[in-house]
């Protein structure tokens, strides 16, 4: 009997560890979030991270690129508004020259009138300007609520969301 579990001690001696026991767990990194806060929740894959990582670069360029729509929607709403004070202050003026205009001569009256053309021109490119800008809000507000809608979802599925160091760092060499 004894011969037995000398032999059967040998034989499990001669076999392999098990797989667990044989591979030590991959040496890993620190665990880091992309979000400002503590890393939390269950840790994502290389994958995910890769996913999180291209939406993050993503939304900057979007960021970017909305920055630049807004600075030239600002600068146009500037401008309307500037020439809304001009025309007024305008207004004023051919308002009281019009009570200078002497009447009974007709180059007096001519002129006065090429004034007022002139001002009527101005206010047509105003307006147009003012139709130009309002045809182009509605889609740049679309444009930021479609973005908005985008960040959301990285910040549910990637914002502080705990990751592996050693995984973002084998993703920046191209793993």
């Amino acid at each position: 009997m004894t011969t037995k579990y000398l032999l059967l001690a040998a034989a499990l001696l001669l076999l392999p560890p098990a797989a667990g026991a044989a591979d030590p767990a991959p040496k890993k990194g620190n665990t880091l979030s992309l979000g400002s806060g503590k890393p939390t929740g269950k840790l994502l894959t290389r994958d995910q991270l890769r996913q999180c990582l291209a939406k993050q670069k993503a939304l900057k360029e979007q960021d970017a690129e909305t920055a630049q729509a807004q600075a030239a929607l600002d600068a146009d709403k500037a401008a309307i508004a500037r020439a809304d004070a001009e025309l007024e202050s305008e207004a004023t003026a051919l308002q009281a020259e019009r009570a200078a205009v002497d009447t009974t001569k007709e180059e007096a009256i001519a002129a006065f009138n090429a004034k007022l053309a002139q001002r009527a021109e101005r206010e047509r490119a105003r307006d147009q300007r003012v139709a130009d800008y309002n045809t182009r809000l509605p889609a740049f507000n679309a444009r930021v609520q479609a973005g908005n809608q985008v960040r959301q979802g990285w910040q549910a599925d990637c914002a502080d969301r705990a990751y592996d160091e050693a995984d973002y760092f084998a993703i920046q060499r191209g793993k």
